[in-house]
């Protein structure tokens, strides 16, 4: 298994990008990008991890891994679900990662109003 620094190493040679492109490409610091790739010590946050997972086009757990943080080897019936509507449905990894980026008061908010939406619409 690599670790995070050795696996971004090789996807940025396997895609010819600089870290600016990766960057720009996944809105994260040119300087976070290098400490992840020179200080394999520096544990990056779960953001962090969902903007490389984007950018790169790689799953999440692959990158979790890299982390060294172990993964169930055997996902639930959940994970599987999840996983297979990110993939059926492109706008569920973007609204995914805009969700992770609001306060724990908006993702609530937005939540109540998809409630509301799904009941008056199946009811409709």
């Amino acid at each position: 298994m690599l670790g995070l620094s050795s696996l971004l190493s090789q996807e940025l040679a396997s895609r010819n990008w600089s870290l600016r492109e990766l960057a720009t490409r996944s809105g994260i610091a040119v300087s976070t990008l290098s400490n992840l790739i020179n200080k394999p010590d520096v544990m990056p946050d779960l953001r962090t991890l969902n903007a490389l997972s984007i950018s790169l086009n790689l799953p999440i757990r692959q990158l979790v891994e890299a982390c060294g943080i172990p993964v169930d080897a055997h996902p639930s019936d959940e994970d599987a679900t999840i996983q297979a509507l990110i993939t059926a449905v492109p706008e569920v990894r973007m609204f995914l990662n805009l969700l992770g980026q609001l306060s724990p008061d908006d993702r609530a908010a937005i939540l109540s109003h998809l409630r509301w939406k799904v009941e008056t619409s199946t009811n409709a």
